[in-house]
């Protein structure tokens, strides 16, 4: 009889040991998940700015790339007028 009771309760205490160690992944697994989740959080908001800032740097191009234009075409028409008041002194 005693045998058996000791069979039991060593088989019982390995089951509970085994059901520690389960519940111990299971908890370092969430932790790992939820981590994984705030990365995946400032990831998104990491993409989402830099997204932005290069919007806002295509904006600013196109912007510049206007003022450009238009100082060019200030520049063209100074030297056409600038080259009709040369040739009339020439």
């Amino acid at each position: 009889m005693k045998r058996s009771q000791k069979q039991q309760a060593s088989s019982q205490s390995a089951s509970e040991v085994r059901l520690n160690q389960a519940r111990e992944d299971v908890q370092k697994y969430k932790s790992l998940m939820q981590k994984a989740q705030s990365d995946a959080k400032v990831t998104l908001q990491l993409l989402f700015h830099i997204t932005s800032a290069h919007a806002c740097f295509i904006a600013l191009g196109s912007q510049y790339n206007r003022y450009r234009a238009s100082q060019t075409d200030d520049d063209d028409a100074m030297y056409r007028r600038t080259s009709s008041i040369r040739s009339r002194w020439r």
